[in-house]
């Protein structure tokens, strides 16, 4: 359970000119949000988790967006019950499901995301009743000692109900989407547990909005290398090249990962990735997504703890080029744990955000965000 009393420069998420001019652009939100988590393992090996929250939002003047939000992620983990009809096999299927007027930009630094979120490559979409649900399914095949045949699919959905910037958009606008994402490729197992996979990858979006329904598909290779080099140090590599049709435009994509303990009191993540994803605000169709990240966390004494985050993301819209997205921001976090499993934190964040439009009015967001919380766990 936390408790949390922040103040927020743009409760909106959009530019000053497309807010009712009657209505503040800041505001102060007191904020409750329960969660509860499951763990089970069942003797036939079968590991699974289930957690559910939800966030009650009070706003001190703009009282009429007040809002309950939810989230709901499950991941079962079926190692133990695939091996025992296949040796040495895997299988793990996850499921997220979020609703919130308040869509996301980034994946909150520090953790990722199970199965990977589509829709959150630096996009800061304005205030609106968002739904969005991401299925995945990972899977093992051992051929060989040492060699496994991987496959995963991902399907994502993101849909939209009530806007809530009733200004002129100037052509800005969302997009309800639909993602189908799976790979299939022989995976090597090296020495040091480092393995190194090859596989064909395929992408296909639709979307529906104003106008005719937008499908696109992308296809093709991808080789990436997971290494444990020293201990402490974990690495994910990836590099490939996919073609995006209609426009048979070819685009090279990547993924890189560092997780390591500098110390035993300091930890840091870095994170960076150049992917085909979906524009489901602003403009419709595929894009070519640049995204950075970097999380670290530093312990100055048993019971004080410092956080901090950066993110960077940089998207264009393709086949078709014309609208660009510019995002960036930090944070920082000051957390004292005063009982066992009870902290305070002080945090400040800052986010920007720029999407320009061929044709379309100026469209700039800045938001700062000061929050005081208080949270607690019981187990």
């Amino acid at each position: 359970m936390s408790v949390s009393e922040r103040y927020d420069s743009n409760v909106w998420f959009a530019p000053r000119s497309l807010v009712p001019a009657d209505l503040p652009l800041d505001d102060f939100v007191t904020t409750l949000s329960p969660r509860l988590e499951i763990k089970s393992k069942s003797e036939k090996r079968v590991d699974a988790t289930l957690s559910a929250g939800g966030t009650a939002n009070m706003f001190a003047y703009n009282k009429d967006l007040g809002f309950l939000s939810t989230d709901v992620a499950g991941v079962a983990n079926l190692d133990g019950w695939v091996s025992q009809v296949f040796r040495g096999s895997t299988l793990k299927l996850s499921d997220t499901f979020l609703y919130t007027p308040e869509p996301p930009a980034f994946v909150t630094g520090g953790t990722t995301s199970a199965p990977a979120d589509t829709f959150s490559r630096g996009i800061q979409a304005f205030r609106a009743n968002t739904f969005s649900n991401i299925a995945s399914a990972v899977a093992t095949f051992q051929m060989m000692d040492t060699v496994d045949l991987k496959g995963q699919y991902t399907n994502s959905i993101f849909t939209v109900g009530t806007l809530f910037v009733t200004g002129p958009t100037g052509g800005v606008g969302f997009f309800d989407t639909k993602v189908n994402d799976w790979a299939l490729g022989p995976s090597l197992h090296l020495s040091r547990g480092d393995t190194l996979s090859l596989s064909y990858r395929q992408y296909q979006l639709s979307q529906t909005g104003a106008g005719p329904t937008l499908n696109f598909l992308a296809r093709g290779g991808e080789l990436e290398y997971n290494s444990k080099l020293a201990p402490g140090w974990i690495t994910k590599v990836a590099a490939g090249v996919k073609v995006v049709e209609p426009g048979n435009s070819a685009f090279a994509t990547g993924r890189f990962e560092v997780t390591h303990a500098l110390e035993q009191n300091v930890q840091l993540q870095v994170r960076a990735s150049r992917d085909i994803a979906p524009a489901f605000f602003g403009t419709g169709g595929a894009l070519v997504s640049n995204t950075a990240s970097v999380f670290v966390v530093h312990r100055f004494a048993r019971d004080v703890s410092l956080l901090g985050s950066g993110n960077a993301g940089y998207s264009e819209t393709t086949p078709i080029k014309g609208t660009k997205y510019y995002s960036y921001g930090a944070s920082g976090e000051l957390r004292y744990m005063f009982l066992r499993d009870t902290f305070a934190s002080l945090s400040y964040t800052y986010t920007y955000f720029d999407l320009n439009q061929v044709g379309a009015l100026p469209y700039l967001v800045e938001r700062s965000v000061v929050m005081l919380s208080v949270q607690a766990m019981w187990k």
